[in-house]
């Protein structure tokens, strides 16, 4: 997973929610998002927790793309948002709740 702070979401590609369990139907994918491929279709979804590490945060607002309109998942500001603070450095991110 990329953390995108451009990303408003947690941005997750059909096959890693289909990994996860997330179970979207064709009609969900009601949302229009603009990527960096162009305008695609997405359905919002609300995941029970996001972890990273020791880090866990609830009830995240995030959306499931299309099949194929995403070649990875964004973790984005609606988990990012949800911390204390973070942190990029030359060597490394971190994450405070």
């Amino acid at each position: 997973m990329l953390v995108d702070t451009g990303a408003s979401y947690v941005a997750l590609s059909a096959e890693d929610a289909d990994r996860l369990g997330v179970i979207t139907r064709p009609s969900d994918f009601t949302l229009r998002m603009h990527t960096a491929n162009g305008v695609a279709k997405a359905a919002p979804v609300r995941l029970h927790a996001v972890h990273v590490d020791t880090l866990s945060i609830y009830d995240v607002d995030a959306i499931v793309a299309q099949p194929g309109a995403m070649n990875g998942s964004l973790l984005g500001m609606s988990f990012l948002r949800r911390l204390t603070r973070f942190e990029a450095q030359p060597d490394r991110l971190r994450l405070i709740q």
